[in-house]
């Protein structure tokens, strides 16, 4: 498990987090200087949730998806919703809780899964690099 500060973009393992997060979900970042909210990540979307908030797409959660899953899909939550979505992605049904949220299923067997889990999180690196800035 990795954890993310938004603000700095610092990356913290499971060590350091749990000298500071605790079993809590988001705290402030422990640098000196910043005091940028920690989350969990996933690690296969680090770069992409990095590259998206950088541009000014802020996010709040995410997640690359699960081969044992009943139904694996990967998912980003966003604060600010970027026009254009990633291939294979849709804009969830809006609900009280979130109305920006996109997502992909996969299907097929659990090696096909991981693959295409994989092969998602690299797709999904290349659509957020080609995204302008918006801040």
């Amino acid at each position: 498990m990795y954890y993310l500060c938004l603000e700095c973009f610092e990356i913290y393992s499971d060590e350091i987090a749990d000298l500071t997060i605790h079993d809590i979900r988001v705290r402030n970042c422990p640098k000196y200087d910043c005091e940028g909210d920690v989350v969990e990540i996933d690690e296969l979307l680090i770069d992409t949730i990095i590259e998206l908030n950088k541009k000014g797409y802020y996010t709040k959660y995410c997640c690359s998806g699960h081969q044992y899953q009943s139904c694996p899909n990967c998912y980003i939550y966003f604060e600010v919703l970027p026009d254009i979505l990633p291939k294979g992605y849709t804009l969830d049904k809006p609900t009280e809780y979130s109305k920006t949220i996109i997502r992909r299923y996969f299907d097929g067997s659990n090696t096909k899964i991981f693959n295409d889990i994989l092969k998602n999180a690299k797709e999904l690196r290349r659509w957020a690099k080609n995204l302008p800035d918006i801040t």
